[in-house]
């Protein structure tokens, strides 16, 4: 019995570590991100860079712990490059963006990655606007929403072709639930 508790201690402080790892990495690629210059296009456009720990995430992590990642990833990149308001942005297009990716991956399996990607990243775009339409109390910010659909289709198109060529290996070393 012992043996089991203490398995079952070591199993969840395994998974712990995993997701810090993973929160840590996305906040990496969210620095990294920073360091690309974009000012050329519209503004707001990301590459979405820390999606790439996201979506695997999605894959590969029980729903519980991949909505944790999604959770800290929002707090932290927040806390350390932006400010509150950035971090309400960043909430509503993650949560909506996750509400769609997971169930989209797990009830569709045969679903491409990229499919998945993209449907996550044009969600983001319109949650961060439903966001913006909130506090600015006008629907007028949703005129943005034709751009901002296109960039994330581009960019989740990006984000799902780098992860679909990593999850097989990701999903061979196994352990991530």
């Amino acid at each position: 019995m012992r043996d089991k508790l203490q398995n079952a201690e070591y199993t969840r402080i395994k998974g712990l570590a995993f997701i810090a790892m993973l929160v840590c990495l996305s906040a990496a690629l969210s620095w990294f991100e920073r360091l690309i210059p974009l000012s050329f296009t519209v503004p707001g456009i990301k590459l979405g860079l820390a999606n790439l720990v996201v979506l695997a995430g999605v894959y590969l992590l029980s729903f519980r712990r991949a909505l944790t990642l999604v959770m800290l990833k929002c707090v932290m990149t927040a806390w350390i490059f932006a400010s509150f308001s950035v971090y309400f942005y960043s909430l509503a297009g993650s949560l909506l963006s996750f509400a769609v990716m997971y169930p989209l991956a797990r009830l569709f399996p045969r679903l491409p990655v990229v499919a998945v990607s993209v449907a996550g990243a044009i969600c983001h775009n319109l949650g961060q606007l439903a966001a913006a339409a909130l506090i600015l109390r006008s629907p007028l910010i949703f005129y943005y929403l034709p751009a901002l659909a296109v960039a994330g289709a581009v960019t989740g198109t990006l984000i799902g072709l780098c992860v679909r060529a990593v999850l097989p290996e990701l999903r061979r070393q196994g352990g991530w639930t």
